[in-house]
């Protein structure tokens, strides 16, 4: 089991935010998908990037990187019938499926762990009645017939991924494309950012009181070079360590992003520390309080929240986890997992994570449940514990940011053994 054991300790220092992967997704998707070669400077790889370059690949384009510049050679359609592996990651998965049924009448789709088993039907349901057959609704699946627009309807809660793989997908249709949503949109800002995106390319989308238009046969006008980024998500450990115990510096973030986990700033103010908001983005800790917070929107801070509201003395509720359920692991009930072994205390009623802090852990033994959040989370609870921590399966972070804990580390983390880590 690859392990890891990290010490109490407080972080104090600068470190560069990593690419945002939820614009560069897009920002590859849209390069592979225009006529003309384009330039993305991106300084960072995680294994959801490169799940989508291989998928892009493999649909016919090409890419190269030199430094900190990734070169994208446009679609040519190679293959005449692509196989395609989103491995882990939920976004390739679902923008490549509707994409790859706009440019092949036939594509074979897997993934890998357990992104196989998350749920795509609603997606599928879509594009069935947009005229694209499916041989099964659970992966592997093989597509026949393409996606040419038209209309179609989608929840808005089950995923915002499956209303922008559509968009993505609709930029190169000939026809117009109409998405009418069945319920509420959730993560609403994962859409701003497509939107964004599309614009940037040339692609116009226009919002209505229950979807969106995508106007077909619009031509896709990607800029010759254009900079990710940074990840407000990948960000938020080291906000969250700040305020807990320290003062972290991060730069390259965009103060004013569409990014929905930019709202971290936000709930750390309502906790108490002091932020400062410059060409930098500087939380230094100060006093704690209890926090109430719907992370509806902000799904993937719950396992961070949660060792954050540890940090407090009081009882901290955290509403709108129903989605939890859906991601790489459970993460309502291993946040709430997370935190009682770890010598705090936690539970679940209603759907909700109910935290009685104390203003420290105690430290132990957890595991990541193969989720880089929680490898992440569990990390960061050692600025709080009054022991080690032991962190199995930690590699788990490779799917978004490799360098965490060299960061950690530069920061001052106090991690004092690796076993196979490269």
């Amino acid at each position: 089991m690859e392990r890891i054991i990290v010490r109490p300790n407080s972080l104090s220092g600068k470190i560069k935010a990593i690419p945002s992967k939820t614009y560069g997704h897009r920002m590859i998707i849209l390069s592979a998908l225009s006529k003309i070669p384009s330039r993305i400077i991106v300084d960072e790889y995680n294994d959801d990037l490169l799940a989508t370059l291989n998928c892009i690949r493999e649909l016919g384009a090409d890419y190269s990187i030199d430094g900190e510049v990734l070169e994208i050679t446009p679609i040519k359609k190679a293959n005449s019938k692509p196989f395609l592996n989103a491995g882990e990651s939920g976004s390739t998965l679902r923008f490549i499926i509707p994409v790859a049924t706009a440019l092949f009448e036939n594509t074979i789709i897997d993934a890998e762990g357990s992104l196989k088993s998350r749920p795509i039907k609603p997606l599928l349901d879509g594009l069935t009645s947009a005229g694209v057959k499916f041989s099964d609704t659970t992966l592997p699946i093989e597509t026949f017939g393409k996606f040419t627009g038209g209309e179609i309807e989608l929840p808005g809660h089950v995923s915002s991924q499956f209303i922008s793989g559509i968009l993505l997908a609709a930029s190169i249709t000939h026809k117009d494309t109409k998405i009418i949503l069945t319920s509420n949109l959730e993560s609403k800002a994962y859409v701003d950012v497509t939107i964004d995106v599309l614009k940037s390319y040339g692609i116009d989308v226009e919002k209505n009181s229950n979807g969106f238009f995508v106007k077909g046969g619009q031509s896709l006008k990607p800029q010759e070079e254009v900079i990710v980024e940074g990840d407000w998500s990948n960000a938020a450990p080291f906000l969250v360590a700040g305020a807990l115990n320290g003062e972290v510096e991060i730069t390259g973030l965009n103060s004013d992003s569409n990014q929905g986990d930019r709202v971290i700033l936000d709930i750390l103010k309502s906790f108490g520390v002091d932020i400062f908001i410059s060409d930098t983005i500087k939380v230094k800790s100060k006093e704690k309080h209890p926090i109430k917070i719907d992370v509806n929107e902000c799904p993937d801070l719950l396992p961070l929240l949660s060792i954050l509201a540890c940090g407090a003395v009081g009882q901290s509720v955290f509403t709108g986890c129903h989605r939890l359920k859906l991601k790489e692991s459970d993460r309502l009930k291993n946040s709430m997992e997370l935190i009682n072994l770890l010598g705090g205390e936690a539970f679940i009623k209603d759907e909700s994570l109910i935290v009685n802090g104390s203003g420290y852990l105690l430290g132990g033994k957890v595991k990541s449940f193969g989720d880089h959040r929680m490898a992440m989370a569990g990390t960061i609870a050692s600025l709080i514990s009054k022991n080690d921590i032991q962190i199995d399966g930690f590699t788990a972070i490779n799917k978004s940011y490799p360098r965490f804990f060299e960061d950690f580390k530069c920061l001052g983390g106090d991690v004092v053994e690796f076993n196979n880590w490269k």
